[in-house]
């Protein structure tokens, strides 16, 4: 079936949508949890199900409890860099990143380990962060 991916709150429910009509595997949070809902409560989720979080959140690899999740669930994670950019420089910054995304996080899921990876602004570099 493929890589499947996760878009947390701080990602638009339309853009989860726009991909996935694009022909990409994206869940976003707020088609299973309420608004508002906190990471601690989903990302267990994602773990369990294998799914592939893609994030502008730093918080969730800088806060301990939340990298903990990250690390316990075995859970891959794409943080998007950049501040403060439109929903369409987002979009560029996935497009231009989603094969790369892909094949790291494939093989980041057959170590059987968690992993953080930080998709740069153009999205043409994705660079490892550690967990530990």
């Amino acid at each position: 079936m493929g890589i499947r991916f996760f878009f947390d709150e701080g990602l638009g429910p339309n853009l989860a949508k726009g991909l996935n009509l694009i022909g990409k595997n994206v869940e976003h949070v707020l088609e299973s949890y309420p608004a508002g809902t906190k990471d601690v409560d989903w990302l267990s989720y994602v773990g369990e199900n294998k799914l592939v979080l893609i994030t502008k959140d730093k918080g969730i690899r800088k806060k301990p409890n939340e990298k903990s999740m990250l690390v316990k669930y075995k859970i891959v994670a794409f943080y998007l860099g950049g501040s403060e950019k439109s929903g369409h420089d987002i979009l560029k910054q996935l497009v231009n990143a989603w094969e790369n995304m892909e094949q790291k996080a494939q093989k980041q899921l057959k170590t059987g380990r968690a992993g953080a990876f930080i998709v740069r602004p153009n999205g043409r570099r994705i660079e490892p962060i550690p967990l530990t």
